[in-house]
């Protein structure tokens, strides 16, 4: 590509991809226009690797490294939106998939909350009736799991 390392600011973190033809960036299986491919898993994995690597207060770079003879001659796609769209499409996608293991989460919550207020509201049942109830009911549901031994015997 052109070089446009001028446009890199000096705090960038440069991530940097060497590619033998521009294809490569790309998964060869999408059909989509240019704009809306998918990247090359390998190529997502490198660049997220990367930037996972980086310091977090740094802005970062991408340089993609072409052999000359790769060059377009008419007119250079616009891989920067390319890239853009992929990565705000990937960060759509893991805030839907986060909101619903948070609402999934919270639905466990209520569930468990609905539990716990049901078990200390019947003991708190048990003890009212006097303070042997609660244990009462305790060797009846043993006693009668002793019964249910034996007989199986």
């Amino acid at each position: 590509m052109t070089d446009t390392s001028d446009n890199i600011p000096a705090t960038a973190t440069k991530i940097e991809i060497s590619l033998s033809r521009l294809p490569q960036l790309f998964n060869s299986l999408d059909p989509s226009p240019f704009l809306e491919r998918d990247l090359d898993r390998d190529a997502e994995d490198y660049i997220v690797g990367s930037a996972e690597e980086a310091p977090r207060q740094h802005p970062l770079a991408l340089v993609i490294h072409l052999p000359p003879d790769q060059l377009p001659t008419q007119g250079l796609p616009n891989l920067r939106e390319a890239i853009h769209n992929y990565f705000a499409y990937r960060r759509d996608q893991e805030d839907r998939r986060l909101r619903l293991l948070f609402r999934d989460g919270r639905i466990a919550l209520l569930i468990g909350l609905g539990f716990l207020f049901c078990c200390v509201l019947l003991r708190e049942l048990a003890n009212s009736f006097g303070n042997d109830t609660a244990s009462d009911i305790a060797c009846f549901w043993h006693k009668a799991d002793i019964q249910i031994a034996q007989s199986s015997l």
